[in-house]
């Protein structure tokens, strides 16, 4: 699904629309489906649901013990995010401001122009953020972002807020799916322990909610093979 226009708009009128066809969405499936095999065919060996447990240092080797079995290696890439049990042990950590975002994915959809993508939507007022995604004729997801967690307590009013948000741009469909997450906010910064390297949330990178991220995990794989 390919667009003719990128819209970014305000609820005071603004506007600013790229012609240009530059952004189209990622079957995420598909994607690391892909992924997956080309590094099975490189010689990676998967371990998949396999939860990591804990680790020690056995001299200069790394020692991972998971719920299945035990590893035993010189290097380890942490992709643990936010919740990595490593980076306590070494007073590190990722506290910086989380952009909550919500969507929703809605079949049977009509209402919405298939190409055009609207990001960085402030239709109403507030610090509220929505886009528009178009993924195919009759398919579209809309979403909300805003610079603070997305939590248990306030996930029924950003979800009323994301649907008023649907029913005044005159978007009406079926939800067949829901994704919701914080992504933390900061600069670049890959940290680094004896035998540990840290990205994606572990390492306080940006991650935009788009392919933006997948973009730039690939892009880190330059400096994960200088660290191997």
């Amino acid at each position: 699904q390919n667009y003719s226009r990128v819209v970014f708009s305000s609820y005071l009128g603004n506007r600013y629309e790229c012609t240009k066809n530059f952004l189209f969405p990622i079957n995420e499936e598909m994607t690391l489906t892909l992924l997956a095999e080309r590094a099975a065919r490189a010689g990676a060996v998967l371990h998949e649901k396999e939860s990591f447990i804990h680790y020690r240092y056995d001299g200069d080797t790394v020692v991972i013990h998971s719920e299945k079995q035990t590893y035993r290696t010189r290097l380890v890439i942490d992709a643990m995010g936010r919740e990595s049990r490593i980076l306590p042990s070494y007073r590190l950590g990722n506290d910086t401001l989380d952009m909550g975002c919500l969507s929703l994915f809605l079949k049977n959809a009509r209402g919405f122009d298939g190409q055009t993508c609207l990001l960085y939507d402030s239709y109403l007022p507030g610090s509220d953020y929505f886009w528009i995604v178009p993924l195919g004729p009759r398919v579209v997801m809309a979403g909300i972002f805003f610079f603070s967690s997305l939590t248990t307590s306030n996930l029924s009013e950003k979800e009323a807020i994301l649907r008023r948000y649907i029913s005044l741009k005159g978007i009406k469909g079926t939800v067949f799916r829901k994704r919701m997450g914080n992504i933390p906010l900061g600069n670049q910064t890959n940290l680094s322990v004896p035998g540990f390297i840290f990205f994606g949330d572990s390492a306080n990178t940006p991650l935009p909610s788009s392919g933006f991220s997948l973009c730039r995990c690939l892009e880190e794989s330059m400096v994960v093979s200088e660290f191997a």
